[in-house]
């Protein structure tokens, strides 16, 4: 059938308004997709420039100096997305954040804020999930703080206080967070893919999807609370029994936890990202000016220079042969017990001139060398206590982890060996 020209520029207009009207009212009506073309809005444009620099530039100084002024420009951007759509774009940048291999300093530096800076979603969402999850149980609670105490990918955490009295930490999972890492885990997927066929990543070792199969398939784990709680008391079992006076690992409330929502009791402290920094800063390891590495590469130095002068001295053949037969006598470990009560005594005779000292001070007859002296003194006995006191607290850090991953082995949401 024939139709003029004015008719089929009608029709055809016609035809691309319902199809618009259509797409349009789908995308409205189907959050994941939503989801998905807001993800492409930031990422389809970065990936687009970086291309265009790495085709069109051929100068590699040029090329280099273009590439530095892209992470500054879509650094930030792209972190504010992440922090926007949340859930595995969170857990994907906490990991990031901390792989200087994988993105360079103008990324890391923002997404290093996906580690403390996460905000929190509105009360009304995730109290429709206690509701429904806890039912006539949630009326234990004598009150129930709405602000998050802190949040995550998966969900946020709330204090409260139960009728007995005992205060409590509540994490609750954000409702719909299932089909969101599916859909954000599908285009994170897709990004890669791109980034692979155009050369943006190395593809020899197929690194890059390594990692993303790894954070994909501990993150869709971690969805089961149930599981975690069980972890949580298994480890409250074995490492807060080998490690008691050392650790405290909280106590859960089973019959209000849900494969959505673990209560257990509140323990006051600093968070151990804080704490672990506030120690490292009060010996010496500023992250603004001395990384953690080059402050032990220092200390190992020293610790040479101590282990010459003892391989020297042991050279003397009456201190080797003294050495020798006092540890074949009383054992290595005993010797070195006799050689930290040595300076145990060392320090305590010191602390005990510092206090005599002050006091001559005090009374106006000591000399300014000997005041000095004691400065310096001071200075020495509170740098050793705090790097012998950082050192334990590290070592049981590393101590509780190795022992929860590798004795028992229990990690968040990881199944246990009796369901494996």
């Amino acid at each position: 059938m024939w139709l003029p020209r004015s008719r089929i520029g009608k029709v055809v207009a016609g035809a691309v308004g319902v199809t618009g009207v259509t797409v349009g009212a789908y995308v409205a009506a189907e959050p994941g997709v939503r989801r998905e073309l807001r993800f492409w809005s930031v990422i389809g444009p970065c990936i687009a420039r970086y291309v265009w620099v790495d085709k069109m530039v051929d100068d590699p100084e040029e090329r280099s100096r273009r590439n530095q002024a892209l992470n500054e420009a879509h650094a930030k951007p792209v972190v504010d997305l992440f922090m926007e759509l949340g859930g595995p774009y969170i857990k994907l940048g906490q990991y990031l954040s901390v792989r200087p291999e994988i993105v360079g300093p103008h990324y890391r530096k923002e997404l290093k804020k996906l580690q403390s800076e996460v905000p929190g979603k509105p009360f009304s969402e995730v109290e429709q999930v206690l509701l429904s999850e806890l039912g006539d149980t949630f009326s234990e609670f004598a009150s129930f703080d709405e602000t998050p105490f802190g949040a995550a990918s998966i969900g946020q955490v709330h204090t409260g206080v139960l009728r007995n009295g005992q205060q409590v930490a509540v994490k609750v999972q954000y409702p719909d967070v299932k089909w969101k890492f599916e859909v954000d885990f599908r285009c994170i997927s897709n990004a890669i893919s791109i980034a692979q066929t155009l050369n943006m990543i190395d593809q020899r070792e197929d690194t890059a999807v390594k990692y993303f199969n790894e954070i994909r398939e501990t993150s869709m784990r971690e969805l089961d609370y149930l599981q975690e709680r069980r972890n949580l008391e298994a480890l409250r079992n074995t490492a807060g029994v080998r490690y008691a006076g050392k650790i405290c690992i909280p106590d859960t409330i089973p019959h209000l936890c849900t494969d959505k929502i673990i209560t257990m009791e509140f323990l006051e402290g600093p968070k151990l990202e804080e704490e672990v920094l506030r120690r490292l800063l009060a010996v010496g390891v500023d992250r603004g000016t001395t990384s953690v590495r080059s402050f032990f590469s220092e200390k190992a130095e020293k610790l040479q220079e101590v282990e010459s002068r003892a391989a020297s001295l042991a050279k003397d053949s009456y201190w080797a042969g003294a050495f020798s037969r006092a540890a074949a006598m009383i054992g290595p470990q005993t010797l070195l017990w006799i050689a930290r009560r040595v300076q145990h005594a060392r320090d305590l005779a010191v602390w005990t001139a510092c206090s005599a000292v002050d006091a001559a001070d005090w009374l106006g007859v000591a000399s300014t060398s000997h005041k000095e002296w004691v400065h310096d003194a001071q200075l020495d006995l509170s740098t050793r206590r705090t790097e012998a006191e950082t050192r334990e607290f590290l070592d049981v850090l590393l101590d509780v982890h190795g022992h929860e991953v590798f004795q028992c082995p229990l990690y968040n949401s990881d199944p246990t060996l009796e369901t494996l």
